[in-house]
């Protein structure tokens, strides 16, 4: 075997996705959102929103990003305005 080519064994554990591993990040989204100053229930609303985003005239949906709505936060808006423009 050259230096390009490398050998490895799948293993179906190494790749998949577990409920485990979802509500893990879901946990994170929530808390991430509860850092920058929204209830648990608000904060669970945000960590399930998702945003479309037009990329070369094809509509694509995403989360919400916790990134976003700090530069909301950070230039003055409230956590009450920042609700209700983004659910």
């Amino acid at each position: 075997m050259n230096k390009k080519q490398s050998s490895y064994e799948y293993e179906e554990s190494e790749v998949s996705t577990t409920e485990t591993d979802k509500n893990n990040l879901s946990d994170h989204r929530v808390s991430t959102f509860e850092m920058l100053g929204f209830s648990k229930e608000e904060s669970e609303s945000l960590a399930a929103a998702n945003h479309i985003d037009i990329i070369n005239g094809k509509e694509y949906s995403f989360p919400l990003s916790w990134h976003k709505v700090k530069k909301m936060l950070d230039a003055g808006c409230t956590t009450e305005l920042a609700l209700k423009i983004l659910l």
